[in-house]
Parts: structure tokens; sequence; C-alpha cells
């Protein structure tokens, strides 16, 4: 009903106001009331600006060109996810996967080397403000041309750009407005793309996700050549919390299996197409959509959520849906490189949110999910160092950054 509904989310609402509340309490952010006359707090759109030219940044280290993905069946096994029907289809379909997008350059990379392959069309969703109704740079616009992106075959990206219809002052108001208008903007240009281009069929699978919340290889290969056993089904993802020691039991696991994430949301096109779904990630609506628990899903992945890269966590204080807004002007002041790295290591060991640390089990024992890691990433450890708990070198552009901004 729309009474529980409503109860749900505004419990979800208190518990992130609360965990936000906790985590202001740390000692390098902090409120500050920007709409108090003479406040002396620095630029945000300034300090936005900056970090999102850091997190562009690709990584010193070089690919490891040696490494290769695991080889996978040529045609998978249709029987081993409940989100499937056994059926082996004659043909495989055609994957659409749309990918949320802000400011993650490096979890893009990772996630489009692992996936770009198997499916066709990848729409990266990307808006010109934040979720907090700031302005932002269009990040996608300039990694293209980075050599790190020279791999990506174009012809299967859409950038889709949500541009300044964004009401700054609904943001404000509402912490969820602008994600829910990027993801309905968003699927209705998509929409109207396949309405020109007809390169999506009824049958073909449109996967809804955030940037970060990457399939497996395996799972992928499963969507283009199995019968999926419903119009709407689930992934079910391992949620390390950017530390691969661990897993954490999140919120929204399917059934069976507590230590999954069940993202992203998996349609069937037509019903897309149709107007029968809305084709957003459901992640606290899953249940009252699809009229059912978290029962049908197709397992296997990573949610590269809260990686410590230290840009990218606060660019997503700045800007994200579930946090404040705030980083101390006293904490940028002031900052050292050995604080970045303090802080890195706080990021990678969760030691400022012990709610989510305490919500975690080592992965040996996590028996119900596939400790799933991106081949470039397994392949690449000193590129990506913040993964396995050392200091990235960026953190020197950071600083230079932070002081100069």
């Amino acid at each position: 009903s729309k009474l529980t509904t409503n109860i749900c989310l505004l419990c979800l609402v208190l518990f992130i106001v609360l965990l936000s509340g906790y985590f202001l309490k740390q000692r390098h952010y902090s409120e500050v009331d920007e709409s108090k006359p003479g406040s002396n707090h620095k630029d945000r759109t300034k300090l936005l600006v900056s970090l999102a030219h850091v997190s562009s940044l690709p990584p010193p280290v070089p690919i490891n060109h040696s490494c290769k993905p695991p080889t996978l069946p040529e045609i998978p096994s249709c029987v081993d996810d409940t989100g499937l029907s056994g059926e082996r289809l004659v043909e495989p379909r055609k994957l659409g996967l749309m990918i949320l997008f802000a400011f993650e350059a490096d979890t893009l990379e990772i996630a489009l080397y692992d996936s770009l392959d198997l499916v066709d069309f990848v729409f990266i969703v990307e808006a010109t403000k934040t979720h907090k109704g700031a302005p932002k740079p269009l990040m996608w616009e300039r990694l293209k041309y980075q050599e790190r992106f020279k791999f990506v075959n174009k012809s299967k990206i859409v950038h889709v750009v949500v541009d300044d219809i964004i009401d700054s002052e609904m943001a404000k108001d509402d912490m969820w407005y602008v994600e829910k208008l990027q993801t309905k903007i968003g699927i209705n240009k998509i929409k109207e793309w396949n309405l020109h281009t007809g390169n999506l069929a009824p049958d073909d699978l449109f996967i809804s996700a955030d940037v970060d919340e990457v399939m497996s290889r395996a799972a992928l290969l499963k969507l283009k050549w199995c019968q999926t056993a419903g119009p709407l089904i689930t992934g079910a993802l391992w949620m390390p919390l950017g530390n691969f020691n661990r897993a954490l039991k999140s919120d929204f696991p399917v059934v069976g299996k507590p230590h999954t994430y069940g993202l992203p949301t998996i349609y069937k096109w037509e019903t897309i197409s149709s107007g029968e779904y809305d084709g957003s990630r459901l992640q606290v609506y899953f249940p009252f959509v699809a009229k059912t628990g978290r029962d049908k899903y197709v397992a296997g992945g990573l949610h590269m959520t809260n990686s410590a890269f230290i840009p990218a966590f606060m660019l997503k204080e700045l800007t994200a849906t579930e946090t404040r807004g705030f980083v101390s002007d006293e904490f940028l002041d002031t900052v050292t490189l050995e604080d970045l790295e303090v802080e890195q290591a706080d990021l990678y060991n969760l030691e400022n949110k012990k709610f989510w640390l305490n919500r975690t089990d080592p992965v040996e024992s996590a028996t119900d999910v596939e400790n799933y890691i991106p081949w470039l990433l397994e392949c690449n450890p000193d590129r990506f160092p913040y993964w396995y708990g050392r200091p990235d070198p960026r953190n020197k552009n950071l600083l230079k950054a932070l002081t100069h901004y």
C-alpha cells in the first residue's frame, strides 16, 4: 500500500540523516551555514570543479596489457539462477546498460573494460547539476578524449545529458529530486533514441544501474543467452565497501543471500517502451513494483561504492543524494599529504563508519556471495592502489588542488 511505502521511505530517510549526523561529528566533515550573511566558507562550486579535475586524472601507473579477462563459455548454463527460466535462446538477445554517472572516472574505466564487449549499448546518463542542485561539469565530454578511454567502442556509447531543466530549489527541498529526475529524463531520451533507431527489440533487456553497480561477465553472458523468469528481475552483487576483505549484509539483499546487494534492476525492453515500468533502479521500491521480494535474480558482480579514492569520496560528500554536502574549511586550510593518506586509510578501514563496519563479515565466511573483482581491477593493483589499502599517487595532485582552488 502507499502507506507502507511511505513509512519505508520515511524510515530510510531518517536512517540516512542519522548516519550523516554521525559522520559529521568526525574531524574533517562539518556543517557550514551557507545561507548565513557574511559566512566566510570557501566557494563550494570552485571546490567541486577542482575535485572533478583531480577525479578525472588517469592513474599514473599504466595498464598491464599482458592480462586479459578470464575465458567465458561460448554458451552459458541457464539453470543456476532464480531469475532465469532455464530456457536457452536460439540467438543471443541485446543488452542495453543504463548507468547514472557523475564523477567516478576510475569506476567507469573499470566497468567499461569489464562489460563493453558483452553489452550492445551503454547509456551514460549524466546531469549538468549535482543531486544537490549545484552546477557540475559533464565528465564524459572530457573523459572520452583521454588515452585511457581509447579502448571504448564509441558506437556503443550513447551520452544522455540531463540539462538545466533541473530546479535547484526543488533539489534543496527533496533529497531524491535530482536522482529521480535524472533517471526519468534519461529513460525518456533513451526511449526516443530507440524510436528512431529500433536497436532494442521487445525481448531485449534493459539494465538500470549506477556506474558502480557492476554485474559480472558471467552474469551478463547469461542475460544475453537465457530467457528470464519474468519481465522484471534483479542482479545480486557483492558489497565490500572498498575493501575486498569484507562483505556487507546490505539493506537490499536477494532472498536467501544476506551478503548481496539486489541491484541493478533488469527489465524486458517491451515493459519500458510500453510504459508498464518506468525503468528506475528499484532499491526501496522493488517489492512494491515487482509485487514480490527479490526472489528472481542473476547473481554475480561487485558494488564498487565507498572506494578509498579521496577525490571521489569528497565529491560524493559534497554532491550525493544521501550526504549532507559539507567539508570543513579547517581541514581544507591545513591539509597535508600525510593527512590525506591517513584519511584514505581510515576510509579503507571504515574507521569513521563503524555503523557499516559492524554489519560486515570477513569475506571468507560470506559463502552466499561470490567475491567477484572486475578483471582490470584485479590485474592492476598498482594502478588502483586505494582498492588494496595503499596510498594513491594522485593524492599529491589532490593536495595541490586543495591548496590552490
